[in-house]
Formats: C-alpha cells, structure tokens, sequence
C-alpha cells in the first residue's frame, strides 16, 4: 500500500440507524424530515455524534442534539456566532459556551472541520461524507467557493510519492477575488 491511500481522514464503519431519531427543525421537510426528506446522512452524522458522546463519557444531551442537528443541516461555512442565530430564530436557546463544546465535539468525531480563513473568524464545515475539495476565498466580500480538482490531487499524490510522505491533512486556499468584486 502507497503511502497516498492512507490518506483518507474520518473513514466510520456503518453504524446502525436510530431506533427513535428526534424530528429535526432546521430543514423544510416534514417532521421527522431526517428520514421523511431520505437524508440519511444526517441520521447517520447524528449516531456517529451520538456514539462519540458516549464513547468519550459525555452526555448526550437535547442541547447537544439540536446544535449538532442545526449545524448538519447547514451548507457552506459557517460561524460559531451565525449558527447561534439560526439556533435562536428556530426557537432554540443555548449558551454560548455549549454551542462552543459542541462544535469541539463535532470536529471530534471527524464530523466537521473548524477553518480559519483570511478574515480570521473561525467557519465550520461539514466533513463526514463530502469529497475532499479546496477553496477560493474573495479577500473583498470574504465569499468562500468550494472546487474540486482531479489535476491538483494527481500532483499531490505524486508529491507523496515522490517524498515517501505519508499526509494526515491537506488545505489549499486561494485568495483573490470574485467576479462580483471584480465588475
């Protein structure tokens, strides 16, 4: 096995489903949208959270919960402060040092990824389950594009190669900017 294939962070084996998972708030759906919409993603993002709560002795909690089910249902990047604000708009209040640790527990559970972009606050980001991707960053208006490239990974497999460097993470982020600040 080359060094490259090892290259794969927060790989779960399958967990088994919710025998009862809570309705969730945050999506369009109906009631019980993490199963009504089919997302089961989120259901499984939801038990891999749950068994790392129990696994590290910390109680699973509806505070917990919600924020973790806040966040997941979430795209993009997004902050500590505009996640408590969607939390609060959807009738949920926790403090904000609760939102804090559960962010940390997220990024635990090989669940979310924290970021620090150019503009210096902290953005998270879904990880379990997206493709490895890189990021365009306009340094104007601080929009974030997400891309995938299959040159760029080619040459940093080969980097590997050609280094024997076995990497456990990787980030390229590119800064300019957007066609909207351009015009």
């Amino acid at each position: 096995m080359r060094g490259w294939e090892l290259f794969r962070p927060y790989s779960h084996t399958p967990v088994t489903p919710f025998d009862n998972p809570p309705p969730s708030r945050y999506n369009d759906g109906d009631t019980n949208d993490c199963i009504a919409s089919g997302s089961s993603g989120m259901v499984q993002e939801l038990q891999i959270f749950q068994q790392h709560l129990s696994k590290t002795g910390k109680k699973v909690t509806q505070e917990r919960i919600e924020i973790a089910k806040a966040f997941l249902s979430t795209g993009g990047h997004i902050t500590a402060d505009e996640l408590l604000q969607k939390l609060q708009q959807s009738g949920v209040e926790v403090g904000r040092a609760t939102l804090y640790r559960t962010l940390a527990v997220l990024c635990e559970a090989g669940l979310a990824v924290k970021r620090q972009f150019d503009e210096g606050t902290a953005r998270y980001e879904r990880l379990y389950g997206h493709k490895r991707h890189d990021h365009l960053v306009c340094t104007r208006c601080g929009k974030i594009i997400e891309f995938e490239s299959p040159l760029i990974e080619r040459v940093q497999q080969e980097v590997f190669l050609e280094h024997d460097f076995l990497a456990h993470s990787r980030r390229l982020e590119l800064y300019g900017l957007c066609k909207e600040c351009r015009e």
